[in-house]
Protein backbone atom coordinates (compact mmCIF):
# COMPACT_ATOMS: atom_id res chain seq x y z
CA UNK A 1 0.00 0.00 0.00
CA UNK A 2 2.76 2.36 0.71
CA UNK A 3 3.98 1.69 -2.88
CA UNK A 4 1.05 2.43 -4.35
CA UNK A 5 0.57 5.61 -2.52
CA UNK A 6 4.17 6.76 -3.18
CA UNK A 7 3.77 5.87 -6.81
CA UNK A 8 0.34 7.76 -6.89
CA UNK A 9 2.07 10.85 -5.67
CA UNK A 10 4.50 10.91 -7.72
CA UNK A 11 2.16 10.40 -10.84
CA UNK A 12 0.11 13.50 -9.64
CA UNK A 13 3.41 15.33 -8.75
CA UNK A 14 4.56 14.89 -12.64
CA UNK A 15 1.24 15.36 -14.10
CA UNK A 16 0.91 18.79 -12.16
CA UNK A 17 4.22 20.18 -13.22
CA UNK A 18 3.86 18.76 -17.14
CA UNK A 19 0.93 20.77 -16.46
CA UNK A 20 2.74 23.90 -15.20
CA UNK A 21 5.38 24.20 -18.41
CA UNK A 22 2.39 24.33 -20.29
CA UNK A 23 0.99 27.04 -18.77
CA UNK A 24 4.66 28.86 -18.52
CA UNK A 25 5.12 28.16 -22.15
CA UNK A 26 1.78 29.49 -23.25
CA UNK A 27 2.57 32.21 -21.15
CA UNK A 28 6.21 33.03 -22.61
CA UNK A 29 4.62 32.77 -26.32
CA UNK A 30 4.40 35.50 -28.32
CA UNK A 31 0.95 35.77 -30.44
CA UNK A 32 1.64 36.88 -34.03
CA UNK A 33 -1.26 37.34 -36.32
CA UNK A 34 -2.71 40.15 -38.90
CA UNK A 35 -5.86 42.16 -38.33
CA UNK A 36 -8.26 39.96 -40.34
CA UNK A 37 -6.88 36.69 -38.84
CA UNK A 38 -9.30 34.97 -36.22
CA UNK A 39 -8.70 34.76 -32.72
CA UNK A 40 -8.72 31.25 -31.77
CA UNK A 41 -5.60 31.17 -30.22
CA UNK A 42 -6.80 33.59 -28.28
CA UNK A 43 -9.80 32.22 -27.41
CA UNK A 44 -7.76 28.79 -26.16
CA UNK A 45 -5.77 30.56 -23.70
CA UNK A 46 -8.97 32.16 -22.50
CA UNK A 47 -10.01 28.74 -21.80
CA UNK A 48 -6.50 27.63 -19.92
CA UNK A 49 -7.25 30.89 -17.33
CA UNK A 50 -4.17 32.75 -19.15
CA UNK A 51 -5.55 34.79 -21.87
CA UNK A 52 -8.52 37.87 -20.54
CA UNK A 53 -10.48 40.17 -21.85
CA UNK A 54 -7.95 43.29 -20.82
CA UNK A 55 -5.13 41.41 -23.01
CA UNK A 56 -7.79 41.54 -26.05
CA UNK A 57 -9.23 45.20 -25.50
CA UNK A 58 -5.19 46.22 -25.54
CA UNK A 59 -4.74 44.76 -28.83
CA UNK A 60 -7.71 46.41 -30.55
CA UNK A 61 -6.94 49.67 -28.76
CA UNK A 62 -3.32 48.75 -30.69
CA UNK A 63 -5.23 49.64 -33.80
CA UNK A 64 -5.10 53.51 -32.88
CA UNK A 65 -1.95 54.81 -33.48
CA UNK A 66 -2.41 53.12 -37.24
CA UNK A 67 -5.46 55.46 -37.89
CA UNK A 68 -3.40 58.36 -36.58
CA UNK A 69 -0.73 57.66 -38.96
CA UNK A 70 -3.09 56.98 -41.92
CA UNK A 71 -4.70 60.61 -41.08
CA UNK A 72 -1.07 62.01 -40.71
CA UNK A 73 -0.37 60.33 -44.29
CA UNK A 74 -3.66 62.09 -45.94
CA UNK A 75 -2.85 65.46 -44.56
CA UNK A 76 0.63 65.10 -45.42
CA UNK A 77 -0.38 64.52 -49.32
CA UNK A 78 -2.65 67.07 -48.67
CA UNK A 79 -0.64 69.89 -47.52
CA UNK A 80 2.23 68.25 -50.55
CA UNK A 81 0.01 68.21 -52.94
CA UNK A 82 -2.11 71.84 -52.54
CA UNK A 83 1.54 73.34 -52.28
CA UNK A 84 2.98 71.29 -55.30
CA UNK A 85 -0.54 72.52 -57.81
CA UNK A 86 -0.30 76.31 -56.44
CA UNK A 87 3.05 76.29 -57.90
CA UNK A 88 2.24 74.86 -61.08
CA UNK A 89 -1.19 76.95 -61.17
CA UNK A 90 -0.31 78.78 -64.59
CA UNK A 91 0.06 75.44 -65.79
CA UNK A 92 -3.03 74.50 -65.29
CA UNK A 93 -5.78 75.87 -67.62
CA UNK A 94 -10.01 76.19 -66.72
CA UNK A 95 -12.33 77.99 -65.06
CA UNK A 96 -10.28 79.59 -61.75
CA UNK A 97 -11.10 81.27 -58.51
CA UNK A 98 -8.49 81.76 -55.75
CA UNK A 99 -5.34 79.88 -56.18
CA UNK A 100 -4.88 77.89 -52.82
CA UNK A 101 -8.77 77.15 -53.17
CA UNK A 102 -8.15 75.87 -56.82
CA UNK A 103 -4.82 73.83 -55.90
CA UNK A 104 -6.74 72.01 -52.68
CA UNK A 105 -9.93 71.38 -54.89
CA UNK A 106 -7.45 69.91 -57.53
CA UNK A 107 -5.61 67.82 -55.00
CA UNK A 108 -8.83 66.67 -53.41
CA UNK A 109 -10.43 65.62 -56.97
CA UNK A 110 -7.18 63.99 -58.35
CA UNK A 111 -6.78 61.69 -55.18
CA UNK A 112 -10.03 61.03 -55.51
CA UNK A 113 -9.68 60.15 -59.34
CA UNK A 114 -13.02 62.27 -59.83
CA UNK A 115 -11.90 64.56 -62.60
CA UNK A 116 -14.55 66.85 -63.12
CA UNK A 117 -12.83 68.58 -66.45
CA UNK A 118 -13.10 71.97 -64.73
CA UNK A 119 -9.54 72.05 -63.87
CA UNK A 120 -7.07 70.24 -66.92
CA UNK A 121 -2.98 69.93 -66.47
CA UNK A 122 -1.79 71.94 -69.77
CA UNK A 123 1.58 71.47 -69.16
CA UNK A 124 3.84 68.26 -69.27
CA UNK A 125 5.17 68.71 -66.12
CA UNK A 126 1.64 69.34 -64.47
CA UNK A 127 0.64 66.02 -66.20
CA UNK A 128 3.01 64.20 -64.99
CA UNK A 129 2.62 65.55 -61.50
CA UNK A 130 -1.13 64.50 -62.12
CA UNK A 131 -0.19 61.14 -62.38
CA UNK A 132 1.85 60.86 -59.76
CA UNK A 133 -0.92 62.74 -57.31
CA UNK A 134 -3.20 59.96 -58.73
CA UNK A 135 -1.46 57.07 -58.11
CA UNK A 136 -0.62 58.02 -54.88
CA UNK A 137 -3.98 58.64 -53.78
CA UNK A 138 -5.12 55.43 -54.95
CA UNK A 139 -2.46 54.13 -52.69
CA UNK A 140 -3.59 56.17 -50.05
CA UNK A 141 -7.42 55.51 -50.21
CA UNK A 142 -6.58 51.44 -50.25
CA UNK A 143 -4.58 51.95 -47.09
CA UNK A 144 -7.61 53.76 -45.38
CA UNK A 145 -10.29 51.32 -46.90
CA UNK A 146 -7.74 48.55 -45.29
CA UNK A 147 -7.63 49.84 -41.82
CA UNK A 148 -11.07 50.54 -41.38
CA UNK A 149 -11.92 46.98 -42.57
CA UNK A 150 -9.53 46.17 -40.02
CA UNK A 151 -10.78 48.04 -37.67
CA UNK A 152 -14.46 46.84 -38.09
CA UNK A 153 -13.20 43.02 -38.18
CA UNK A 154 -11.11 43.57 -34.74
CA UNK A 155 -14.18 45.44 -33.20
CA UNK A 156 -16.38 42.40 -34.59
CA UNK A 157 -13.84 39.69 -32.73
CA UNK A 158 -13.05 41.46 -29.56
CA UNK A 159 -17.20 41.84 -29.10
CA UNK A 160 -17.69 37.98 -29.73
CA UNK A 161 -15.22 36.88 -27.49
CA UNK A 162 -16.88 38.97 -24.97
CA UNK A 163 -20.04 37.64 -25.76
CA UNK A 164 -19.01 34.13 -25.04
CA UNK A 165 -17.00 35.18 -21.81
CA UNK A 166 -20.18 35.89 -20.27
CA UNK A 167 -22.12 33.03 -21.79
CA UNK A 168 -19.85 30.98 -19.63
CA UNK A 169 -20.18 33.21 -16.85
CA UNK A 170 -23.76 33.79 -16.84
CA UNK A 171 -26.25 31.78 -15.53
CA UNK A 172 -30.46 31.83 -16.35
CA UNK A 173 -30.85 34.05 -13.17
CA UNK A 174 -28.25 36.54 -14.88
CA UNK A 175 -29.63 36.80 -18.10
CA UNK A 176 -33.31 37.47 -17.11
CA UNK A 177 -31.73 39.61 -14.93
CA UNK A 178 -30.24 41.56 -17.62
CA UNK A 179 -33.27 41.17 -19.85
CA UNK A 180 -35.49 42.84 -17.15
CA UNK A 181 -33.07 45.55 -16.84
CA UNK A 182 -32.85 46.38 -20.99
CA UNK A 183 -36.55 46.03 -21.13
CA UNK A 184 -36.99 49.84 -20.93
CA UNK A 185 -34.34 50.37 -23.28
CA UNK A 186 -36.40 48.11 -25.92
CA UNK A 187 -39.73 50.04 -25.07
CA UNK A 188 -38.09 53.21 -25.88
CA UNK A 189 -36.55 51.74 -29.20
CA UNK A 190 -39.66 51.18 -30.00
CA UNK A 191 -41.69 53.90 -29.03
CA UNK A 192 -38.89 56.02 -30.89
CA UNK A 193 -39.66 53.44 -33.98
CA UNK A 194 -43.78 53.96 -33.79
CA UNK A 195 -42.46 57.91 -33.96
CA UNK A 196 -40.29 57.40 -37.02
CA UNK A 197 -43.73 55.41 -38.75
CA UNK A 198 -45.78 58.19 -38.14
CA UNK A 199 -43.86 60.66 -38.89
CA UNK A 200 -42.88 58.99 -42.51
CA UNK A 201 -46.70 57.90 -43.06
CA UNK A 202 -47.38 61.91 -42.01
CA UNK A 203 -44.94 62.97 -44.82
CA UNK A 204 -46.66 60.49 -47.18
CA UNK A 205 -50.05 61.67 -47.06
CA UNK A 206 -49.00 65.26 -47.29
CA UNK A 207 -47.24 64.53 -50.36
CA UNK A 208 -50.25 62.63 -51.81
CA UNK A 209 -52.57 65.98 -50.34
CA UNK A 210 -50.15 68.24 -51.66
CA UNK A 211 -50.04 66.07 -55.78
CA UNK A 212 -53.98 65.85 -55.42
CA UNK A 213 -54.44 69.47 -54.26
CA UNK A 214 -51.71 71.28 -56.67
CA UNK A 215 -53.09 72.95 -60.12
CA UNK A 216 -52.11 71.43 -63.32
CA UNK A 217 -49.68 73.70 -65.25
CA UNK A 218 -48.70 73.58 -69.01
CA UNK A 219 -45.48 71.89 -68.29
CA UNK A 220 -47.77 69.03 -66.35
CA UNK A 221 -50.15 68.61 -69.69
CA UNK A 222 -47.15 68.21 -71.63
CA UNK A 223 -45.41 65.31 -69.18
CA UNK A 224 -48.86 63.94 -69.00
CA UNK A 225 -49.42 63.44 -72.45
CA UNK A 226 -47.05 59.96 -73.13
CA UNK A 227 -48.55 59.34 -76.59
CA UNK A 228 -48.01 62.88 -77.82
CA UNK A 229 -51.50 63.43 -79.26
CA UNK A 230 -51.55 67.19 -77.95
CA UNK A 231 -54.39 65.74 -75.20
CA UNK A 232 -54.55 63.82 -72.36
CA UNK A 233 -56.81 61.26 -71.44
CA UNK A 234 -58.08 60.19 -68.20
CA UNK A 235 -55.15 56.83 -68.03
CA UNK A 236 -52.51 59.14 -68.87
CA UNK A 237 -53.53 61.49 -66.28
CA UNK A 238 -54.12 58.99 -63.40
CA UNK A 239 -50.74 57.79 -64.68
CA UNK A 240 -48.94 60.91 -64.71
CA UNK A 241 -50.51 61.96 -60.80
CA UNK A 242 -49.54 58.29 -59.78
CA UNK A 243 -45.87 58.65 -61.02
CA UNK A 244 -46.00 62.27 -59.06
CA UNK A 245 -46.73 60.86 -55.71
CA UNK A 246 -43.85 58.44 -56.17
CA UNK A 247 -46.27 54.97 -57.04
CA UNK A 248 -44.62 54.28 -59.72
CA UNK A 249 -41.73 55.13 -61.77
CA UNK A 250 -40.74 56.06 -65.72
CA UNK A 251 -39.51 53.39 -66.31
CA UNK A 252 -42.23 50.93 -65.52
CA UNK A 253 -44.59 53.24 -67.86
CA UNK A 254 -42.28 52.76 -71.03
CA UNK A 255 -42.14 48.79 -70.02
CA UNK A 256 -45.51 48.77 -69.77
CA UNK A 257 -45.92 50.65 -73.23
CA UNK A 258 -43.74 49.00 -75.14
CA UNK A 259 -45.33 45.86 -73.91
CA UNK A 260 -48.60 47.27 -74.89
CA UNK A 261 -46.87 48.33 -78.68
CA UNK A 262 -46.31 44.73 -79.26
CA UNK A 263 -49.44 43.54 -78.28
CA UNK A 264 -51.53 46.34 -80.21
CA UNK A 265 -50.54 44.65 -83.62
CA UNK A 266 -53.10 46.87 -85.99
CA UNK A 267 -51.54 49.78 -84.05
CA UNK A 268 -54.93 51.20 -83.70
CA UNK A 269 -54.35 51.85 -80.00
CA UNK A 270 -56.97 49.42 -78.25
CA UNK A 271 -56.40 45.92 -77.91
CA UNK A 272 -59.23 43.20 -79.27
CA UNK A 273 -59.18 39.26 -78.99
CA UNK A 274 -57.61 39.76 -82.65
CA UNK A 275 -54.70 41.67 -81.56
CA UNK A 276 -54.06 39.20 -79.20
CA UNK A 277 -54.55 35.89 -81.55
CA UNK A 278 -52.25 37.67 -83.50
CA UNK A 279 -49.59 38.86 -81.27
CA UNK A 280 -49.48 34.84 -80.61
Amino acid sequence: MADDDAKQSLLSETVDSSHLNEINALKRRKIYRCGSAPLSVMNCSGRNGIGSLPHLESMFVKLEPSFKQVFILLAAYLAVGTLCFYLIRDQIKGRKTNGVLDAVYFCVVTMTTVGYGDLVPDTILAKLLACVFVFSGMTLGGLILSRAADYIVEKQEVLLVKAMHRHEKAGPAEILKDVETNKQYICLAQFFLYLAELYTEGRQRSLVKWVLTRKMTFSDLEGADLDHDQAVCAAEFILYKLKEMGKISQEDILLWMERFKDLDVDGSGTLTRANLMLSQ
